[in-house]
């Protein structure tokens, strides 16, 4: 090798070395950095005393016209008993004497891939992983929807669309009709709801949003593309004349959990507690390449991915032009009430206590809880909405009503 050329390949090797030492100097600060953040996590119940915000008396059944019962993620449910958040739902259903309740579960209703097909060796669980939540309308005589998520598109795979297809079809014939899986055929929506005269429901698939368009279809569907959704769920805003608006869907447009960003000390010490809850192996330091790599966007399902904040700016401004009650949804496993511009974003996915992951508080945070629940909206026969976050105690056998806001 000539002089010139060896002196080159020297100084190649030297500014690599240079960059790597840069990069594990960075990284390593970047851990301590994320370490010393996670000092705000919530433990518990936060309530924002900063924020202004009605609070709401327990109403009188004989007020309530309809009320509207809000559920996520809850595709692994206890094998062993009945899970707690469903069996807190289940007895305040069934208790609920309101002439009009509704109950909604928001999405990755079976965990890890969805309904697999009927020949598959996992698909007796996955059956039993739903039963469980079809149970609760069942027998506390509710209406039930079912909205996919995620986890539903076969872990947002190849074979998504058949997945959330099979599972349709099993929920609406097992339960004779009784239970709606919405949107229809894998399409994406928007589907619309009237509640009375008062309400309309807005719900639409966002995971069709953010799947690969080489594995989702849209054949039959009234939308054809993102921007048909949009301009759909624009068009289900402008037609609700002066009914109030909530709006549905999995994935929040803001969320303080992992899927937003935040990672307790524990997901960065204990990182493979990820994957399999269990493992209780410290990786100091490497242990934070997994969350700074997930807050660097490697997958679409966090909000610091390109498409997702594609998706969430988009949403967020029809949300923030029309103004609905609330919007609801699950994706993070915590529950949250964020205020946002004209609008309150509710996150309901701690359907599981099993699941429950990382949470913090943001300034827009009216309420956090890091723990399994349900939220339960009461809409009144004057006209008005109320909020309600309820938590399972002595596994689920009671409930505790832990936070209520005034909607309207």
């Amino acid at each position: 090798m000539k002089g010139k050329q060896l002196g080159q390949l020297q100084n190649i090797l030297s500014g690599n070395k240079l960059r790597m030492k840069h990069k594990i100097l960075t990284l390593t600060l970047l851990n301590f950095a994320a370490l010393i953040l996670t000092g705000c996590s919530v433990s518990g119940v936060f309530i924002n005393d900063e924020i202004k915000f009605a609070t709401a008396d327990t109403n009188k059944q004989n007020e309530v016209a309809a009320s509207i019962y809000l559920i996520g993620d809850v595709g692994d449910p206890s094998a062993d008993k009945q899970e707690p958040s469903l069996a807190s739902l289940q007895k305040d259903a069934s208790e609920n004497s309101v002439p009009e309740k509704m109950i909604f579960f928001l999405g990755d209703n079976i965990y890890d891939f969805g309904m697999q097909a009927e020949d598959d060796a996992d698909r007796k669980e996955m059956e039993r992983r739903i039963d469980e939540q079809m149970k609760v309308i069942l027998e506390s005589n509710s209406k039930g929807y079912f909205i996919p998520g995620n986890h539903d598109w076969d872990y947002w795979g190849k074979d998504g669309a058949n997945a959330v297809k099979r599972q349709e079809k099993y929920v609406e014939e097992k339960s004779d009709g009784k239970i709606s899986f919405l949107p229809d055929n894998a399409c994406p929506g928007p589907e619309i709801i009237d509640v009375q005269d008062d309400l309309r429901i807005i719900l639409f698939d966002s995971q069709w949003i953010l799947q690969d368009y080489r594995y989702r279809s849209a054949d039959g569907c009234s939308s054809k593309s993102e921007d048909e959704v949009y301009k759909n769920i624009e068009a289900a805003f402008k037609s609700a004349g002066n009914r109030k608006v909530l709006v549905l869907a999995h994935h929040p447009v803001d969320s303080h959990g992992e899927h937003g960003g935040f990672f307790s000390w524990e997901a960065h010490l204990f990182p493979l507690r990820a994957f399999v809850k269990e493992l209780w192996i410290p990786f100091p330091v490497i242990g934070s390449l997994y969350p700074l790599a997930r807050n660097l966007g490697i997958t679409s399902q966090d909000m610091s991915s390109s498409v997702y904040k594609r998706m969430a700016n988009r949403l967020d401004s029809i949300y923030t032009k029309y103004s609905p009650v609330a919007v609801a949804a699950g994706h993070d496993h915590s529950m949250q009430v964020l205020q946002m511009n004209n609008y309150l974003m509710l996150v309901s996915g701690g359907g599981l206590a099993a699941r429950i992951r990382s949470l913090t508080t943001g300034k827009n945070t009216i309420f956090a809880y890091d723990d399994s629940g349900y939220m339960r909206i009461d809409l009144l026969k004057n006209g008005r909405m109320k909020l309600d976050v309820i938590i399972p105690v002595n596994d689920g056998k009671e409930s505790e009503d832990v936070f209520s806001i005034w909607l309207n």
